[in-house]
């Protein structure tokens, strides 16, 4: 077993989507602000690594 590449051992990556933000922050009428959710992490920010599936390793 090794060490997966991509992740580090984690088992999650970085959402490419939001960019590990979660969402984003948009401007709504009456100065307001709005929290949109990122619809791929949910807004944890992380993803599971597909590389690996989330275990951390790859088994050669």
């Amino acid at each position: 077993m090794t060490r997966c590449r991509i992740c580090c051992g984690n088992g999650r990556v970085c959402c490419g989507i939001c960019g590990g933000a979660g969402g984003a922050i948009q401007p709504v009428i009456n100065g307001l602000q709005l929290r949109l959710v990122c619809s791929r992490c949910a807004g944890t920010g992380s993803v599971i690594c597909l590389y690996c599936n989330g275990l951390g390793y790859k088994i050669q």
